[in-house]
């Protein structure tokens, strides 16, 4: 077997799109030691300050804080003019550099994880004149931005029937292009931990191992508007505990701790940017979150009931329409609303339990293996495939 260098292209907008790069990178090397190099990039330029703050600091403001933003930036993107002008602006802005990663490294494999990235890697390939497999990894699991749907000669990975339907009717994929695996998780995920290491993990973070504990949690940059969330439980008469994790968002955790002082007989936790969320979500008896990919199969998989309190318009919907259609989790956006269902599921074990069994049913698997085992066996001819 030769080596493969595999290239994996990602930009910061989101978690799921850098986590996905990561889990698939680090597996490929655990499984196929000396016979595989992975090589991660973010391919915008170091002197393009600008362009980051624009993509990631505008991607943080539009999808967290002000969403009718997001909504319009979503919904001219559905034009294929709007369309042609981001793809050959990024391919301005980074098909360039992904070229130089290419020679540099002697890559054999592109894999794409950003929409915004297809068109700057075709570019980059075609300028090397290169013989270099590229695959798409659609990090959207239901709600498919348009975007993923560029150069419909390269083959791409969804995790979803909606996904390939979407892409098959109005974007004119074949089938024979689409390969449907479940979605990239943290394999720490696949082995949760027992009740016996539940119990000792509350005990040695200083929570209690008989009441309810409750978790706040919403990605690097905390939950949204988590402070109203917060502050409906503490003037709750539900008797839990709450561990809240804001991530980055330094103003956030200084805010709620501010307004937990005020509620000294309440019992609550605030966390900044941590290193054991696996083991908080496994502790939780309820989770509320928001509505991205990885949350809401994350949640599952240990089958925790989760409360959805903001999705970000078009690409995580379909998440919350899943939980929805399944009946294993909620959508609620209002502090009041979510402080009534969380005292109706702990003060209601049969309820509670059905919901379980519900996700149990389901048999949410992680495709990280078989994932990074199609990326290494793949080896379409980029010939025909551009």
């Amino acid at each position: 077997m030769h080596k493969e260098r595999i290239l994996f292209l990602f930009l910061k907008t989101g978690g799921g799109h850098i986590s996905a790069a990561r889990a698939l990178s680090r597996r490929i090397e655990e499984l196929y030691g000396n016979n595989a190099e992975t090589f991660l990039l973010d391919p915008i330029p170091p002197g393009q300050a600008w362009a980051r703050t624009v993509l990631e600091d505008g991607y943080r403001f539009a999808s967290n804080i002000f969403s009718p933003s997001w909504i319009l930036l979503f919904e001219i993107s559905r034009s294929k003019w709007i369309r042609l002008l981001e793809n050959t602006a990024m391919t301005l802005l980074s098909g360039n550099t992904i070229a130089r990663e290419i020679k540099k490294h002697s890559i054999t494999k592109v894999v794409i994880l950003h929409f915004l990235l297809i068109y700057p890697a075709h570019h980059a390939i075609k300028k090397l004149d290169k013989k270099i497999p590229a695959l798409i990894v659609i990090t959207d699991p239901f709600s498919v931005h348009s975007l993923w749907f560029g150069k419909p000669q390269i083959p791409r990975i969804v995790f979803s029937d909606q996904a390939i339907r979407e892409g098959v009717e109005n974007y004119n994929i074949s089938p024979k292009k689409i390969y449907k695996f479940p979605l990239i998780l943290r394999r720490q995920f696949e082995t949760p931990l027992s009740d016996n290491e539940r119990i000792e993990k509350r005990r040695e973070l200083g929570f209690s191992t008989e009441k309810p504990l409750l978790l706040f949690a919403g990605g690097g940059e905390g939950l949204p508007k988590g402070e109203k969330y917060v502050k409906a439980f503490l003037r709750s008469s539900i008797d839990a505990e709450i561990a809240v994790v804001c991530g980055n968002n330094i103003s956030q955790k200084k805010r709620i701790q501010q307004l937990c002082s005020r509620f000294p007989h309440k019992k609550v936790t605030v966390y900044g940017y941590i290193d054991f969320m696996f083991e908080l979500m496994n502790m939780a008896d309820i989770i509320i979150a928001k509505g991205g990919p990885a949350t809401v199969m994350e949640v599952l998989i240990l089958k925790k009931p989760l409360i959805v309190t903001q999705y970000v318009y078009g690409q995580e919907r379909g998440n919350v329409d899943f939980l929805l259609k399944n009946g294993v989790g909620y959508y609620i956006d209002n502090p009041k609303g979510m402080v009534k269902k969380t005292e109706y599921l702990l003060k209601n074990p049969s309820r509670y339990n059905r919901m379980m069994r519900r996700i149990e049913a389901l048999n949410i698997r992680n495709g990280t293996d078989p994932v990074a085992r199609f990326i290494i066996s793949f080896s379409e001819d980029p010939l025909h495939a551009f």
